[in-house]
Order: structure tokens, then sequence, then C-alpha cells
């Protein structure tokens, strides 16, 4: 079970968890998670996030379930924020959290092959990832 985690966590939960938090409507979360950054960016007018780094996507533990496994996470990121398309916020942190996939007898994972996908093509199988629980620590 743990090479199965590990392989997944390495290709979809990596895609899946960058992707939300290259989302707008976490960069308050992150941006309040760092304590000597002060609101003079107005991220209202921000309009796009990017992870320009994410050296590795660590499981910190997982538990199986009889229909889904709950995997424990940690991911370091460099974010930049973005108005228009001039960087104007360079954010590096922790996101740390849990998320919840099917178990390998509740979905055809034989049908997919996460490893020779693009992001795009794993960004359309994120409905099987359900992200429980996301905090970021040791922003700066």
């Amino acid at each position: 079970m743990k090479e199965f985690v590990d392989k997944i966590s390495r290709t979809l939960l990596w895609k899946v968890v960058s992707s939300k938090v290259e989302e707008l409507s976490e960069l308050p979360r992150i941006i309040n998670a760092a304590n000597d950054i002060e609101d003079d960016y107005n991220i209202d007018k921000i309009n796009a996030c990017e992870i320009i780094d994410s050296e590795s996507f660590d499981i910190l533990g997982f538990s199986v379930g009889i229909e889904e496994i709950t995997v424990k996470f940690e991911m370091p990121f460099v974010l930049v924020a973005k108005k228009g398309k001039k960087p104007v916020i360079k954010l590096q942190g922790y996101a740390s959290g849990a998320c919840i996939i099917p178990a390998e007898d509740s979905f055809d994972y034989s049908a997919v092959d996460f490893s020779k996908m693009n992001k795009e093509e794993l960004l359309k199988n994120k409905d099987i990832v359900n992200i429980t629980s996301l905090e970021y620590l040791s922003v700066e």
C-alpha cells in the first residue's frame, strides 16, 4: 500500500494540492500565515498565483479504510502572486494537510496512468481527491 500511496502522491496529489495553493482564494490565508508581511500589496488586484518551485510532496502518514485512503502530507512551495504579468509578491512556506482518495478497490486506478499525464490531464481527475484540511506553515 505504501508504494501505491507514494506513486499517486508524486503525480495526482502533488498537482491537485499545488493547484489548490495557487487559487486566488488561498492567497489571503497564505499571507495571514506570514507574520512579517504587511498588506500593502492590494491583494484584491492580484489576478494570478503560480507555484514556481515545489521540491517535494512528502507523505507524513496514511490510513486505509474500506473505501478510502486518508493521506497526510506536507509540500514546500515558492509562490508568486501577480498583477497582470508583473510579479508583486513572492512567498515561500509549507502547505500541510490531509486529503482523501478512493481506496484501490473503490476506483479503477488501472484505467488511468497518472505518471504519463501532464498537469492539465491530472487536474481533470482532481474530483477523486478531497482535500479535508490545508494549512500554511513557516510562510515568509
